[in-house]
């Protein structure tokens, strides 16, 4: 898989909460329900794309740094 099949690949919610290091239903109370978080791009299950996860991360973790 190329790297760019990696971040367009569909992820679920309890792939997404690995992401963060949080099991599938606090990723959902505690990230995925955020404003700014990415649209899902499936309802059932939901799901995200990879890339964008991983960017919003980034970027929150940034800011968090910065404060």
């Amino acid at each position: 898989m190329s790297d760019q099949e990696y971040r367009d690949a569909a992820i679920l919610a309890d792939e997404a909460g690995r992401l963060f290091g949080l099991g599938k239903d606090r990723f959902l109370r505690s990230v995925a329900c955020l404003p700014t978080f990415p649209e899902p791009v499936g309802l059932r299950p939901k799901a995200w794309i990879r890339g964008e996860v991983l960017d919003w991360r980034e970027n929150h973790r940034a800011e968090r740094l910065a404060a």
